[in-house]
């Protein structure tokens, strides 16, 4: 299965001009063999993050996994092919990262979501008060959805109070995505995203946080 995978993986990779450059470019010494290694490793993570947004807010659609290939291919089209011939190693394997990474920050953990959503059965980890406390603060600034939640709770609609408590949990983690998508890979990437001896993981979670401020 993991073969498979990764077949399919390699095989939409490739239809990218940047990943091409890429893999032509670090096919020059065996050295750069962890470098593909690498971008392979980051693609896996990322798609089987995406299979969540998708799991716990539907209406995101634009962020699985076509979205991430989607971008890789404008980006390819977009980079004169003069430029992309010129561009380093490290600065393909950055674009290309970037791309996979930069949504991750849709998909919170499991838990997390539960708590916030009130459906956490087992008491709530302490790791996550603090998680939990940031969303009430935001959940009491939709005071006419509130209102609206607990008229329909008082009317037993409890299937249409949901709806709109999910709606508000959605734009947390919209609102909130990009800052967690740079804690993520601080976390989950610690000391990986390398390019030889140079460690780049805390410049690849800062790429990522930008992508959600103003230009």
């Amino acid at each position: 299965m993991d073969n498979l995978r990764e077949s399919a993986l390699n095989s939409k990779l490739r239809n990218s001009r940047i990943y091409k450059e890429l893999e032509e470019k670090c096919s020059a010494s065996p050295k750069y063999a962890e470098i593909i290694k690498l971008i392979q490793d980051i693609g896996d993570y990322s798609l089987n993050k995406s299979k969540t947004i998708i799991k716990n807010m539907p209406e995101f659609t634009l962020h699985d996994q076509e979205h991430i290939f989607h971008m890789l291919y404008i980006a390819g089209k977009l980079i004169p092919k003069e430029t992309l011939h010129k561009l380093s190693i490290p600065d393909l394997m950055m674009i290309i990262a970037s791309i996979f990474l930069h949504d991750i920050g849709m998909c919170p953990e499991e838990d997390i979501i539960k708590a916030w959503k009130n459906h956490l059965s087992e008491p709530i980890n302490e790791k996550y008060q603090e998680e939990i406390s940031k969303f009430k603060r935001f959940r009491q600034t939709f005071l006419k959805e509130i209102e609206d939640i607990n008229s329909l709770n008082k009317a037993g609609e409890h299937s249409k109070a949901q709806l709109l408590e999910d709606r508000i949990v959605t734009e947390y983690i919209r609102i909130n995505h990009a800052e967690r998508a740079r804690s993520m890979i601080a976390s989950d990437w610690e000391g990986k995203i390398k390019y030889l001896d140079t460690d780049l993981t805390a410049d690849l979670a800062e790429i990522c946080f930008s992508h959600n401020e103003s230009p």
